[in-house]
């Protein structure tokens, strides 16, 4: 027995000697060594390290970090974040020294998802960096976590931005709701300049803040048109029923939006017999008015007849609401959004002077746009992802023709949206279209995201096996690039910055991710591969997925 123990003894100092020469490899740069090493240790062991893996995949991503190349540092504050482990902590509040402005960003979208100590004393951190967009963007993830200390931070940038970056505050106060930020929310609502009153009035708004509501009633009453038409939207969205004298002097307006928003209030407040006003705007083609109805029961002959207008943004605008109603007879008009022909046109929102009501129209030549400016599609793309979400709505086999068509006629900008959609629903008839799609010919983008969807749904056939061996000849490739970032002031209210794969890498990462989820040797085995011999810009994103993989 006392064999038995010695050997046993010698046998663990022998592996840790042999875990220290893998960490040596890896510190000198040998990383191709040190994972030969790392594989003779383990065959000799009969199982994996999850201890060493880690430890070799922190030092990667540090290494990444601490290169004089941006793209590798790039690379590796998404690994770091996308490990979804805490031990890469430290790296993403390494990454807030990086001078440049784009992995300061990185480091804080990770950084904010953990909403732990050491995170949000890092982003306070982040508040005293010398770039002004860093320290907005740190603003308003404090004040997503409603941290009253950002209120002192927010009012000294809106003191260094020019004037017209002014509108992007009201919202950061909006959302605090604190003493100080009410305070400075109540200066902005009475601004000299009218864009930063219209923020404010939508701000308080969408946050609920019926403690302005005295306010807003005050600011209804003034003159400029822009302001009632945000005033008259914001008391129906807080249904305030004290508004309704106010209302309906505004509804007397000469101003068409000012006119139409305090309609649309009063029938929010329950003020029925405004309905009929809101139809007949929509009748007279005002595409604000079409939106509005989206929200209205008993609107829907109204809309499907406005669906055979000729304007192509009536004819959308009307489909979309009435697709919001659940109404399968908008299908046929909303094949100009999923499946744009030749005169390549897009479908953009626009907004009334008032900001307060939104509307699509339609964008010509959007190639030659997209080569110009990348953002607006992928503005459109937002567009039509959020329509196809909306049709989940409908019966189900109305929406499996929907994903046939999308299918059959290869759009692949939906594809990635539509697999996950299909993956949702978890019934017979949609594993079915899966599979179908699974065996496509001629289609691999479509059957690896049918592949991908069938294995996280846990179906049984070779999915694990053929996403593997498809992952195996993509590791070899540059593969990881990334989409056009929207600015801050285009982004949804509240949406911050993210760093998105471009969708051909999107299945690549999703898969890997898959894999390192699941903590199967397999999938372990074949992020160790993709480390050693895949190309050398993977690395740190293989590197945080073995992090993951093994925690």
């Amino acid at each position: 027995m006392i064999r038995f123990w010695m050997a046993l003894l010698l046998l663990s100092h022998t592996f840790a000697d042999q875990s220290g020469h893998v960490l040596f490899l890896i510190h000198r740069g040998q990383l191709v060594e040190a994972l030969t090493a790392y594989s003779e240790n383990c065959k000799a062991l009969g199982k994996h390290d999850f201890g060493l893996l880690q430890q070799i995949a922190l030092d990667v991503l540090e290494q990444g970090i601490r290169s004089t190349e941006g793209e590798t540092r790039l690379m590796a504050l998404f690994g770091a974040g996308v490990s979804a482990n805490e031990k890469a902590l430290p790296l993403l509040q390494m990454g807030l020294l990086c001078r440049e402005p784009q992995l300061q960003l990185v480091s804080l979208n990770f950084l904010a998802r953990y909403q732990n100590d050491h995170c949000n004393a890092a982003i306070n951190r982040a508040l005293l960096t010398a770039h002004p967009l860093i320290r907005l963007e740190a603003c308003f993830m404090l004040a997503q976590m409603r941290a009253p200390q950002c209120v002192g931070q927010a009012e000294a940038l809106m003191a260094k931005f020019p004037p017209e970056l002014t509108p992007i505050f009201p919202r950061l106060f909006a959302m605090i709701g604190d003493a100080s930020s009410t305070r400075m929310l109540r200066k902005l609502l009475t601004h000299s300049d009218v864009k930063v009153r219209l923020e404010a009035i939508l701000s308080v708004a969408q946050f609920k803040r019926d403690d302005l509501l005295p306010t807003l009633r005050t600011l209804a009453s003034q003159h400029d048109v822009r302001q009632q038409e945000a005033c008259a939207m914001a008391l129906g969205i807080l249904k305030d029923g004290s508004s309704k004298e106010r209302l309906e002097k505004l509804t007397c307006s000469k101003n068409s939006h000012v006119q139409l928003a305090a309609h649309w209030a009063l029938y929010q407040i329950g003020e029925n017999a405004h309905k009929a006003f809101l139809l007949e705007a929509a009748k007279n083609q005002n595409p604000f008015a079409i939106t509005l109805l989206a929200d209205i029961p008993g609107s829907e002959e109204t809309l499907f007849a406005l669906c055979q207008q000729e304007n192509g943004s009536l004819r959308m605008n009307s489909a979309l609401s009435l697709l919001h109603r659940r109404d399968v007879r908008a299908l046929p008009f909303l094949k100009e959004i999923w499946f744009p022909d030749a005169r390549d046109v897009i479908f953009l929102e626009e907004t009334s002077p008032g900001q307060a009501m939104k509307a699509l129209k339609i964008v010509t030549s959007s190639t030659q746009k997209h080569e110009e400016t990348p953002v607006m599609i992928e503005l459109a793309i937002d567009t039509r992802e959020k329509a196809l979400i909306e049709a989940v709505e409908l019966p189900q086999p109305v929406f499996l023709h929907i994903a046939d068509m999308i299918f059959q006629r290869g759009y692949s900008d939906l594809h990635p949206i539509l697999t996950r959609l299909l993956s949702n629903l978890e019934s017979e008839e949609a594993t079915a279209l899966l599979k179908r799609e699974q065996q496509r010919a001629g289609a691999p983008f479509i059957r690896m995201l049918a592949t991908l969807a069938l294995y996280q749904m846990d179906e049984e056939g070779p999915y694990g096996a053929n996403l593997q061996k498809w992952l195996q000849k993509e590791l070899v490739r540059d593969v990881v690039h990334f989409r056009p970032t929207i600015p801050f002031e285009l982004r949804e209210r509240d949406s911050q910055y993210e760093l998105t794969p471009q969708q051909t890498t999107q299945i690549y990462i999703e898969a890997l991710e898959t894999l390192a989820q699941k903590q199967q040797d397999s999938g372990i085995d074949l992020l160790l591969w993709g480390l050693a011999n895949g190309h050398e810009r993977n690395r740190c994103l293989i590197a945080g997925l073995l992090l993951r993989a093994t925690q």
